[in-house]
């Protein structure tokens, strides 16, 4: 496929120290990388994004009507949606953005200098990094 469509904006992060000896302070520096992909990829990526946020939407009322948990009417919405999207992605032969950016020769460079995603820059118990996870994984 020709990468004719806007490229897919992949974030990494990079803890730097700076300062004196007596006055360091540490920062996160943002790396931006362009990963190339095609027209068709771009709007399913859209599409499949819509989707997800839509049927969590629709998951949220629908459980509200019920009058179930509405937390959990959102989650298995959006559960519902991830699944429709990636029915999407597979049936038009494109890749998920999600899982397969890390696998991008440009990404594997910058990971291997020591740059790191967003989940792993997370400094909390596991739980949170999972839910940051999943958070992202779905959005």
């Amino acid at each position: 496929m020709n990468a004719d469509g806007s490229p897919l904006k992949f974030k990494l992060y990079h803890k730097s120290q700076s300062g004196s000896a007596t006055n360091r302070f540490t920062e996160n520096l943002a790396h931006t990388i362009l990963i190339p992909r095609s027209q068709k990829a771009q709007w399913l990526h859209n599409a499949g994004s819509v989707l997800k946020i839509v049927f969590a939407i629709w998951g949220g009322i629908l459980a509200a009507k019920l009058s179930v948990n509405i937390l959990a009417g959102f989650i298995a919405g959006s559960v519902y949606g991830a699944a429709c999207c990636y029915a999407l992605y597979y049936f038009n032969g494109v890749h998920s953005k999600f899982f397969t950016s890390h696998k991008h020769p440009v990404v594997k460079e910058y990971v291997a200098q020591g740059f790191k995603t967003h989940e792993s820059m997370i400094d909390g118990n596991q739980i949170q990094k999972v839910f940051s996870y999943l958070i992202k994984m779905l959005y």
